[in-house]
């Protein structure tokens, strides 16, 4: 059944697809189901947190770290150890040098809360505030997961908006590497963890700690396991479709 509708509909898009196979597949309504279920849970478990880290957050990013370095840069010595030269969100990972200390206290802290966000749901309000707290660039980062959709393909007189991630798969295999790399804060890997449905990660036992409920992750998983099946045949049916035309 899953299969039957690419013949009727060769222009479907990735949210084509999906609301297709909402329409005639039960088990994915019912995993849909218990992973809103599942979120309204963690919806309420999360209360304010969005408001409590804006207390402290501030809209310039690293402040710390950028003020030691203006610092050293003055001539003014005396700093115990070696800090990043860079600012830009990959120079921690890419130097293999740390923060001031009370940036890695907030961002851990940060991310703890963004990640409270993301398992109940509330991207949009995730993204909000790595806006509000000067991260643009991670509030960029959580959007790939939208799918992509050209109303255009159709034909049509008027031209529409299009939507989504055209490389959602690029994204997701660049979240699940982060989620793998032991560099990353717990709670950062857990969130690119989470996006991308990598089950192993998102279910260590460190995020035991916090409450993360593991049906979550794997009815997820269902949905977006199912949804990558599609995209296989459906790549192999224009496939065939373009060798029997040529």
């Amino acid at each position: 059944m899953r299969k039957a509708f690419f013949f009727q509909t060769p222009n479907a898009t990735e949210k084509t697809i999906v609301e297709m196979l909402f329409q005639r597949d039960s088990l994915i309504r019912q995993s849909q189901i218990v992973v809103d279920w599942l979120e309204s849970i963690a919806k309420d478990e999360a209360g304010n947190f969005a408001e409590n880290i804006e207390y402290y957050a501030k809209s310039v990013y690293w402040e710390n770290t950028l003020h030691v370095l203006k610092q050293q840069r003055s001539g003014i010595s005396g700093f115990s150890r070696q800090l990043v030269t860079e600012l830009d969100p990959d120079a921690p990972i890419r130097q293999k040098m740390p923060l001031a200390d009370l940036d890695r206290e907030d961002d851990a802290r940060f991310m703890k809360y963004l990640f409270a966000l993301i398992r109940a749901g509330m991207t949009d309000k995730a993204q909000r505030l790595c806006e509000r707290c000067g991260q643009a660039w991670r509030a960029a980062t959580l959007e790939g997961w939208k799918l992509y959709h050209d109303p255009n393909l159709n034909g049509g007189s008027t031209l529409e908006s299009i939507e989504g991630n055209p490389y959602r798969s690029v994204w997701k295999a660049c979240c699940w590497r982060m989620a793998e790399d032991e560099q990353f804060n717990r709670y950062e890997r857990a969130i690119y963890a989470a996006l991308s449905g990598n089950q192993k990660q998102v279910s260590l036992s460190i995020l035991k700690s916090i409450h993360y409920k593991p049906c979550l992750v794997h009815f997820s998983w269902t949905l977006e396991a199912i949804f990558e099946e599609m995209q296989a045949t459906d790549k192999k049916v224009r496939q065939n479709i373009r060798h029997v035309c040529s």
